[in-house]
């Protein structure tokens, strides 16, 4: 009862606390003469980049490259994203700027609501507004007035941002799956799979619908992240086969990620075949392999390397050095499309620790 009634004034005074504020929107111009395609962003996530996966994984994945290359697309060599944790990684890259108001580099639960909030009101989504285009949100985030059209695994809702410390919400936590059917840990297990298939075929969708509108659309699908439900021929593993973060599986990662590159080649082809007019895509990856234990302090640049693969209709790829960092995708995207004048932000990585 004691534990209960503190957390009932802890919860309280998280509620009353004051919002941080918002990353500063860059000025836009509005551009009459440009072309207004339509603009797919689609994220794998935790797919790790050329460096970590030779270096740490001993892997070769020029077939897929080849494969996008194939395709007309631009691949960047050695990109990097700028937070290695989903959360905060994608708040900075659709937001166009680094996170100011962090409270820590240890994940909290006061950043992780600060980085939802910066993502429900992102400025990318605002500044293609502006310039008329309508956003389709496929992620597992609140974004741009949409709201998530499935029900995230990793990433906590609004009042467990709150209550995730509680007394109950650790029993909860820590001791409910002694308590379940073994279904249940599989239904539980299988959710971001089902979460794949939803958000892949919403893709499509949205690609064979007509609009006047241009639009931008977020896909963000969990793959090849854990758990990795097929080997590289397309088996679906049983549930007890599927490792968790805390037990990692390299070679299961990577059977998961071939299979995750044919996918991926599906549904490029499909929205290339399908759309209207020629699109642009940006294929990228949040961040690289972070489940890679024992983790040495001089391995934890390769958490930050990651996938970025383009094709511009026009093939202006005007600003999008082979350095690429994630906080500067939309900048360089504004500037080479749109006629934009974004300077570039310094590179920089934050290593974030989950505790």
């Amino acid at each position: 009862m004691l534990l209960i009634i503190v957390d009932t004034g802890s919860l309280f005074s998280k509620m009353s606390i004051k919002k941080r504020g918002t990353v500063i929107t860059p000025n836009y111009v509005p551009c009459d003469s440009c072309q207004k395609p339509d603009v797919y962003l689609i994220i794998t996530d935790e797919y790790a980049g050329n460096a970590q996966l030779k270096e740490m994984f001993s892997f070769d994945n020029s077939d897929f490259e080849n494969s996008l290359k194939q395709r007309g697309f631009h691949i960047l060599k050695n990109p990097s994203s700028n937070y290695n944790w989903t959360l905060y990684s994608m708040a900075s890259m659709l937001n166009m700027n680094y996170l100011p108001e962090l409270k820590d580099t240890i994940i909290n639960i006061p950043d992780k609501f600060y980085c939802s909030e910066l993502i429900k009101n992102s400025n990318v989504a605002a500044l293609f507004k502006n310039s008329g285009y309508a956003i389709y949100n496929y992620s597992f985030f609140d974004f741009a007035g949409t709201t998530k059209p499935v029900k995230p695994v990793f990433l906590p809702a609004t009042k467990t941002l709150i209550t995730a410390q509680t007394f109950i919400n650790r029993i909860q936590r820590d001791l409910w799956f002694n308590f379940v059917s073994p279904q249940f840990i599989t239904n539980v297990l299988s959710r971001n799979l089902h979460n794949n298939i939803i958000i892949d075929s919403l893709t499509k969708v949205s690609v064979m619908s007509r609009s006047n509108a241009p639009r931008f659309v977020y896909t963000h699908l969990t793959m090849p992240h854990y758990p990795y439900y097929f080997d590289s021929s397309g088996n679906k593993k049983e549930s007890q086969q599927l490792t968790d973060e805390n037990n990692p599986d390299k070679q299961a990662y990577l059977q998961y990620l071939v299979y995750c590159n044919k996918k991926l080649l599906e549904l490029l082809d499909f929205i290339k075949f399908n759309s209207a007019k020629p699109p642009i895509i940006m294929l990228m990856s949040d961040h690289g392999f972070r489940q890679y234990k024992p983790l040495k302090k001089s391995d934890r640049q390769f958490q930050f390397c990651n996938l970025n693969a383009l094709f511009f209709p026009n093939g202006n790829y005007a600003g999008f050095s082979d350095t690429m960092y994630n906080v500067n995708q939309f900048r360089a995207l504004f500037n080479s499309q749109f006629q934009q004048k974004f300077p570039l932000l310094k590179d920089s990585t934050i290593f974030l620790i989950d505790p």
